[in-house]
């Protein structure tokens, strides 16, 4: 198996449809390009996937049933879903410091603290979004040592590190600090948000399998957190334990039934596709049954 150690691994990267997201733009703004290239990538997708997926007969109300709305994303990961991608983290991280369950945390976090240490996190934060990352960087720094108490910080550096420097080993050191911080402050949420991007350095270290335990804990301790119900299945499909694959699958899936695309197009899950596939047909059966039945549904209606 390839390590990635000093670079960014592929599924790092960003992909096309998202090659315009990047740092340096507002909140609001983000948010709304990144609902609109989601849109085109999975119609995109829609498109070029098999029968058993989707129907081609998609009208622009269909997709838009789809897809996700800038609320949605404004939901960070947690309201992402498939439309999250390693790629654009950064980005993604931008929009969750913005949310108001962070700003909330921190208000309690520096209620102690002088003026100018506050103005400092608040302008470093601003420095961030605005792609000043060197600036940001040892601004960050100096507020680890300041309130090592605030994971968000911590979480802040170890994207920094793993995306715009490739320093994994300092990532990890980073993302290994927001995990006990988090813990501390009992934000469950950014807790599991940090084992998932361990667990990302894990496996470009090529240690799958403390990757795949580090995002069964992440599963198990917020288990609405569809993402990394995902990861933790692609973890598992490179251990060839595909006795646990499906049913995190079958859970994506029951979430979100656009997730059956992202399934389809990666290639963690190549050497079971037999099975995936069976799991396609049996999810079209179900929604079949839910037609017939006039029960109530709602986007699993669409891809059959």
């Amino acid at each position: 198996m390839n390590t990635y150690i000093d670079e960014l691994a592929p599924w790092e990267k960003k992909k096309e449809h998202y090659r315009d997201i990047q740092l340096g733009q507002d909140v609001r703004t983000q948010k709304t390009d990144i609902k609109n290239q989601a849109t085109k990538m999975i119609t995109s997708q829609i498109a070029s996937t098999n029968v058993t997926i989707a129907s081609k007969n998609f009208s622009t109300d269909t997709i838009n049933e789809l897809t996700y709305d800038v609320e949605d994303i404004g939901n960070g990961i947690l309201g992402m879903k498939v439309a999250f991608e390693w790629g654009i983290s950064d980005v993604v991280w931008q929009i969750e410091q913005d949310s108001v369950r962070l700003k909330d945390i921190l208000k309690t976090l520096y209620r102690s603290f002088d003026k100018r240490t506050i103005e400092l996190r608040l302008e470093t934060s601003e420095e961030y979004g605005k792609g000043l990352i060197n600036q940001a960087l040892a601004n960050y720094l100096t507020l680890s040592r300041v309130n090592e108490y605030d994971f968000s910080v911590h979480m802040s550096i170890g994207i920094i590190y793993l995306f715009h420097e490739a320093n994994k080993e300092k990532a990890l050191d980073f993302f290994n600090k927001a995990i006990i911080y988090a813990e501390k402050q009992s934000a469950a949420y950014y807790k599991n948000y940090a084992l998932l991007y361990k667990a990302l350095v894990k496996r470009d270290y090529g240690l799958i399998e403390e990757a795949e335990e580090l995002t069964s804990r992440a599963v198990n301790t917020k288990p609405n957190l569809v993402e990394a119900i995902y990861q933790n299945a692609q973890y598992n499909a490179l251990l060839n334990k595909q006795d646990k694959v499906i049913p995190l699958l079958k859970k994506v899936i029951d979430s979100d039934i656009v997730y059956c695309l992202k399934i389809n197009n990666e290639p963690d899950f190549d050497g079971m596709r037999p099975q995936i596939n069976k799991l396609f047909e049996e999810v079209r059966d179900e929604g079949i049954k839910e037609l017939n039945a006039d029960k109530q549904y709602s986007k699993k209606k669409y891809l059959l």
